[in-house]
């Protein structure tokens, strides 16, 4: 069943990186942060300034396109299967979670493709040995994974919870990681769908690839190193709200 909450907001915060912890921000609004290629987008910018988070795709036949004016006038980037970006170069991990090797925050504009094969994935970290332990935190709409982290196995699945209509409409969706405290949460014009659970791994040090690879349409992806207070949270969805017209 869902749960509905609408929010009203007394504060915009103009600008993530003001809220400490930012390590991500693409902007798929920002055409000046974007290298194209005709349609295609073959570059985009970190916004937060740590350039190893960089996307970058050299095949034209695997980017990724630029849909102008695709939700109230702003920008989107679309994914089809086989399209997808890579970060520039490895990325150290405490830029993805805190010094417990486990906590986190990301909120993310999606819409999902459900004419899109199976196995894509909004963020995942690749190594030789397959897929790597993100925040070992990773939720499942249908057979697409929007965060990965962790072997694709019926153990690591959270949660197969999701708006049914997540391929028609857009959502800001929230994933937290407190310790071994998981939540998710999906918002469309007020709090549409939640669920919360526990897990107990940790991850390992090291740096790694991380790519970005949905089947759908992205409008903005944010992300902090932490568990954001509920303050914060706020802030970041007072802000996403008020700049895509929620």
């Amino acid at each position: 069943m869902f749960r509905k909450k609408v929010f009203k907001f007394s504060k915009i915060l103009p600008d993530f990186r003001a809220i400490p912890g930012n390590t991500i921000w693409w902007d798929d609004t920002d055409s000046s942060s974007m290298t194209f290629n005709g349609s295609n987008v073959s570059y985009l910018i970190n916004k937060t300034g740590y350039r190893e988070l960089d996307l970058a795709q050299a095949s034209a036949a695997n980017q990724p396109n630029f849909l102008a004016g695709e939700l109230n006038g702003k920008s989107n980037i679309g994914y089809v299967a086989g399209r997808y970006f890579d970060s520039v170069s490895n990325v150290p991990r405490n830029l993805l979670v805190d010094s417990d090797l486990k906590s986190f925050t990301t909120f993310f504009l999606w819409k999902e493709d459900t004419n899109g094969s199976s196995g894509a994935h909004i963020f995942e970290w690749i190594t030789a040995g397959g897929l790597e332990k993100f925040a070992q935190a990773f939720y499942n709409l249908g057979n697409r994974t929007l965060i990965q982290c962790g072997n694709n196995t019926a153990g690591r699945v959270i949660s197969n919870t999701r708006p049914d209509d997540r391929d028609t409409v857009y959502y800001v969706t929230k994933v937290k990681r407190t310790g071994n405290n998981v939540e998710v949460r999906w918002y469309n014009n007020g709090e549409q769908l939640n669920f919360t659970t526990t897990l107990t791994d940790s991850l390992n040090s090291g740096n790694v690839p991380v790519r970005v690879d949905p089947i759908g349409k992205m409008g903005e992806y944010v992300h902090f190193n932490r568990s954001l207070s509920a303050s914060e949270d706020t802030m970041v969805l007072a802000d996403f709200f008020n700049k895509w017209g929620f």
